[in-house]
């Protein structure tokens, strides 16, 4: 069975995003094909090529397509990195769960991970609770103690967009990073698209499942 899934996720990852091959590329909409917007949209196509080469998107969706192919459901998310253009993280099956929309996508997606007090203070900072302050104050082996979070990732509404007071609050597609066990709130913040690719590999729905993928 192991080697069967590594099959399947090294032939999904051959055959739909290999590395060595172009397997996309931008082209302009019915009405507004240029030579212009043909010579744009494919120096475009080429930065984002080498942008992805250059981050860890090809080992995250390695890991994506294994677990789709063993569990059914896989989860990619895509973010800008501190140390280069995309940080890409495949979220391990077990530690989200999803929602759809009225059309069966995936439109919610709410994850549980772990940081340490010390990775905690470098992506919050002062936005941490009082509880992981304390226990960064007192150093030493404190800093290593880990912390239990939740990250949100779901739709706003209309009005929720309207009553926004900045830009973040704004977008579409709501980001609130909180404290498990205090419920304290570190983050709110936004993404203009849903940032996270979940893929079921058979999606028969609720009437013989669930949300999740049936894999083989």
């Amino acid at each position: 069975a192991v080697q069967a899934n590594m099959i399947l996720a090294n032939g999904c990852l051959a055959w739909m995003s290999p590395q060595e091959s172009p397997w996309f590329g931008y082209e302009p909409p019915q009405g507004r094909d240029t030579d212009g917007a043909r010579r744009w949209l494919s120096e475009a196509t080429e930065r984002t090529r080498q942008e992805m080469a250059l981050s860890n998107f090809y080992t995250a969706i390695h890991e994506f397509y294994l677990d789709r192919s063993a569990f059914g459901t896989s989860a990619l998310y895509v973010e800008p990195g501190a140390r280069r253009p995309l940080n890409v993280q495949c979220w391990p099956v077990g530690t989200f769960v999803i929602d759809e929309d009225a059309e069966g996508n995936v439109d919610t997606v709410i994850r549980e991970f772990e940081l340490t007090v010390r990775q905690a203070m470098q992506k919050f900072g002062a936005r941490c609770s009082g509880r992981v302050q304390d226990m960064a104050g007192q150093g030493g082996a404190k800093l290593h103690e880990k912390v239990k979070f939740l990250h949100c990732i779901v739709p706003r509404t209309r009005e929720e967009m309207a009553a926004g007071q900045d830009a973040p609050s704004q977008m579409p597609v709501a980001s609130i990073y909180l404290e498990r066990e205090t419920k304290h709130v570190c983050r709110v913040s936004g993404y203009e698209e849903m940032p996270v690719m979940v893929s079921r590999y058979l999606e028969w729905g609720s009437g013989l499942g669930s949300l999740y993928g049936w894999s083989p």
